[in-house]
């Protein structure tokens, strides 16, 4: 039921309830006897024996392609050709089966143009469908879960143990999981930790798991429920050089835009359906005594507007108390090798010092002696 598959799903629901599809339908399963008696017959012809079946045998080509294929090696695509039939073996078999080739021919007048209309601007909905499904295959060779969410009226985005599939791309990448809740008691959060710890990638987790369920996708995830969500709106400092107002002002402008954009959906009745909101260093470009203002401007205004979200900053100074915060921790249970896990915990300054240490197996002993071995 998902957006995805609006288009797809109401092209065939008319198109199968058309007369010329009825009409196309009955006359073919009417044909498919004939066709399977002539598609398997033997031919005397000039003193040679000629046999014409439907093979349902393997070719020797199709087999080397598949082991082509399971290897990892791609060979230069050239289409097969199909043998050419003589003309004079199809008079012969229109001779020996006359009505069925009259009403092959009449079929053929009547039908040939009968391709549904409209079906190519389709492309793009196939294309999206197809890659959700290599995607997801992907997904499960390796291990990842994947399921539809339970689509429900609560104004709740609640997944359990979701994975970020993107990290797929990566060689020897361990993808950790994490649980993500948004309702309406805890709506937006603050998401501080470490460098490296993951912060980007839950964030691009959350994003992606939210757009697949609001298409009707398939979400990588074990398990979940969620509302149907008005919007998912994302903001990332922006890599380029700027141009007069510089970099600050593009970034308020942006904000601003989302802000207007998801408020205006969080006050629209007929849905009652929040924006998903995900800021990832919004104003880290600024000084600190700005960036805090602003930061905890932005926050109030989503978190009082009801929107989802998610908000990474460094910022911890922000004294925003009514605002919960998500903090990235390292896994303890995790003892072949150490990965962050992002709990509900505001986190100091120090404790990052310390996950690193932790994750890399440091002590404060050992840390200590390299640095007196240093000053030696």
């Amino acid at each position: 039921d998902g957006e995805l598959y609006s288009r797809f799903r109401e092209f065939f629901a008319n198109e199968y309830e058309s007369e010329s599809f009825r009409s196309l339908k009955s006359r073919s399963e009417a044909l498919s006897s004939s066709a399977r008696a002539v598609s398997s017959l033997t031919l005397d012809t000039d003193g040679e024996t000629v046999k014409v079946s439907r093979s349902t045998e393997r070719s020797l080509r199709n087999t080397l392609s598949e082991c082509l294929d399971k290897y990892g090696f791609s060979p230069k695509s050239s289409r097969a050709r199909a043998p050419e039939i003589q003309k004079s073996l199809i008079d012969a078999a229109a001779k020996l089966y006359p009505s069925e080739f009259a009403d092959f021919t009449a079929f053929y007048a009547e039908k040939n143009d009968a391709f549904p209309e409209g079906l190519f601007d389709l492309i793009p909905e196939i294309s999206a469908i197809l890659g959700i499904l290599s995607l997801t295959e992907r997904a499960a060779s390796a291990g990842i879960p994947y399921c539809f969410p339970t689509l429900t009226k609560e104004q709740t985005f609640e997944l359990s143990e979701l994975y970020d599939a993107a990290l797929l791309e990566k060689e020897g990448t361990k993808i950790v999981p994490n649980d993500v809740l948004f309702d309406k008691s805890a709506p937006f959060f603050y998401l501080t930790g470490a460098n490296g710890g993951g912060k980007t990638t839950y964030l691009r987790a959350v994003g992606a798991a939210a757009t697949l369920f609001c298409f009707g996708a398939p979400v990588f995830c074990r398990s979940g429920k969620a509302c149907l969500l008005s919007s998912v709106q994302t903001h990332f400092p922006k890599d380029e050089r700027f141009e007069g107002s510089g970099r600050f002002a593009d970034e308020e402008r942006r904000v601003n835009e989302i802000l207007k954009s998801a408020l205006l959906q969080a006050c629209d009745t007929s849905t009652s359906a929040p924006a998903l909101v995900l800021l990832n260093e919004t104003y880290s470009t600024t000084n600190e005594e700005k960036a805090i203002r602003h930061t905890a401007a932005l926050a109030d205004k989503l978190y009082d507007g009801g929107c989802f979200g998610l908000y990474i900053t460094h910022q911890h100074a922000v004294n925003e108390r009514r605002i919960p915060f998500l903090g990235v921790l390292v896994d303890e249970s995790d003892e072949n090798r150490r990965t962050y896990r992002i709990e509900r915990r505001r986190l100091s300054n120090r404790s990052f010092a310390a996950d690193i240490l932790i994750k890399h197996g440091i002590t404060r002993e050992q840390l200590s002696k390299k640095l007196a071995s240093r000053k030696a």
